[in-house]
C-alpha cells in the first residue's frame, strides 16, 4: 500500500524514530509473531514503518495492512521494571537454592561422619 505525501508525513509524526509498537497481526509470508514488540527506526516514503523487533528481527510494518498498536513510554518503563524485578527474583531464588543445597550437603556430610563414628 502506498500513501500520499501528507499521509506519510502524518505517519512520521505519529511514529517517530524510537517509538515502541506491539504487533497484533502481520500479513507476510514470514511474519513477526503476534505480541512481539519493536522500535520504529524510520518511516519510508511509501509509509512503511521500519522496525527492529525485540526478538532480533527487522521488518517493515505496513499501516492499514498489518495490525499493531503504539506502546506508550510509561507502559514500556513499567514493563522494563517488571522484567528487572523478575530477573532479580529469579537470581535470589537461585542463590537461595544454591545456599540451601550447600547447607544440605554439609549437613549430610556431618551426619555421615557422626554415623560413621558410632559404627566404627
Amino acid at each position: 500500500m502506498v500513501y500520499n505525501e501528507k499521509k506519510v508525513e502524518l505517519l512520521r509524526q505519529r511514529y517517530p524514530e524510537g517509538t515502541r509498537i506491539c504487533l497484533d497481526h502481520m500479513e507476510d509470508l514470514c511474519p513477526v509473531e503476534s505480541g512481539t514488540c519493536g522500535t520504529v527506526q524510520f518511516v519510508d516514503d511509501a509509509g512503511t514503518l521500519h522496525c527492529k523487533f525485540d526478538n532480533g528481527r527487522t521488518l517493515g510494518v505496513i499501516p492499514d495492512v498489518d495490525k499493531f498498536h503504539k506502546i506508550d513510554q510509561e507502559q514500556t518503563q513499567v514493563d522494563e521494571q517488571t522484567e528487572d524485578i523478575e530477573e532479580s527474583e529469579e537470581m535470589n531464588i537461585s542463590m537461595c537454592r544454591s545456599s540451601f543445597e550447600k547447607s544440605l550437603a554439609v549437613f549430610f556430610i556431618a551426619e555421615r561422619n557422626v554415623v560413621n563414628d558410632k559404627i566404627f
